[in-house]
């Protein structure tokens, strides 16, 4: 306690003053030891940032479902459980085959001309550089004609894929029966009010009521352009109704195929040709980093030591005449 009453204030200010300029001091320090290792803020870039180089020529990948089932190595699944009759009968089979081709035209040929079948009816197709795809059915009775052409092209992968529409249908025709009755039930509101309107309208003739005449027949029309336009929506959603259970009970007819066609050479020229041009691509940002290298970035480096070297003696002058005047300082 002794000796820190003693201090004079003139030391206390002395102290801190010096503490303030040891801080600058190290901060101006590490501030030149930052930009002399490690450049300034923003400055590197990389010189190849928007060349987009790719070391690998791409070819299309077929990507099948997990769970497959090969037409050579079939295996029945019920889930545990058997299915009757009617539930069998709301079954839709589709069929995805991938096929591996060294000729991908003539096998192209092959499967497109399928659609020549009757049985067979395409709906979608797609042909390109390195393959094709078909999406199309065929009738449930040439299900199996149609594996066996599949099969002869030894497919890489074959799977199957079966499930029910009858909940869907079911649901289908439930909502139609509703509609259905709400229809009929529009219909016969829509007659008792003509009749109920016309027997009033009469009795306001005979009573000569030509204010109240006039009332019913605008009530009359209200309620009737009302009620038409409900049946009008209702047949509307009836019909778009119909439509889409007969399209699902139509595909109870067919067996569905998707099969993908890929091109797999064990020579093609164009990969060998976008393989040296990926290496010759590499090669010269390779050659173009060495000559950078030994150029410029020597350059830059050379420079770089010189900036250090003088930021050296700087630093070594400051702590020199730094510890110099506080000594003098203090002494006072």
């Amino acid at each position: 306690m002794q000796k820190i009453e003693s201090l004079k204030p003139s030391t206390i200010f002395k102290t801190i003053g010096l503490v303030l300029v040891a801080f600058l001091l190290i901060s101006l320090i590490f501030q030149l030891m930052r930009s002399v290792f490690f450049g300034p803020v923003g400055y590197q870039e990389t010189a190849y940032n928007n060349y987009g180089y790719g070391g690998e020529a791409g070819m299309p990948m077929v990507e099948m479902m997990d769970h497959k089932l090969s037409i050579r190595n079939s295996v029945d699944v019920d889930g545990g459980s058997m299915m009757n009759s009617a539930e069998e009968s709301f079954d839709v089979t589709e069929y995805f085959a991938s096929i591996e081709s060294r000729d991908i035209t003539k096998t192209c040929l092959e499967i497109s001309s399928l659609k020549e079948k009757a049985y067979i009816v395409f709906e979608n197709s797609n042909e390109y550089d390195n393959g094709c795809s078909y999406s199309f059915k065929a009738k449930k009775e040439n299900a199996d004609e149609v594996l066996v052409i599949i099969n002869s092209f030894d497919p890489k992968d074959l799977s199957q894929n079966t499930f029910m529409i009858k909940q869907l249908v079911d649901d289908f025709t439930s909502e139609e029966d509703i509609l259905e009755k709400k229809k009929a039930s529009i219909e016969a509101t829509l007659n008792d009010a003509v009749n109920a309107y016309n027997e009033i309208a009469s009795l306001a003739t005979k009573a000569q009521d030509a204010e109240s005449l006039a009332k019913i027949i605008d009530s009359k029309i209200s309620i009737i352009e009302r009620l038409s336009q409900e049946k009008i929506n209702i047949n509307e959603k009836l019909e778009r109704l119909k439509r889409a259970k007969a399209e699902q009970l139509e595909r109870l007819n067919y067996v569905y195929f998707r099969v993908q066609i890929f091109e797999n050479k064990y020579f093609d020229i164009d990969i060998i040709k976008d393989s040296w041009k990926a290496s010759i691509k590499n090669f010269v940002r390779e050659m173009n980093d060495v000559l950078q290298d030994i150029t410029i970035n020597l350059i830059a480096l050379f420079f770089r030591g010189i900036q250090a070297i003088i930021y050296f003696f700087i630093i070594v002058v400051i702590v020199k005449y730094g510890w110099y005047f506080t000594k003098k300082l203090w002494n006072k």
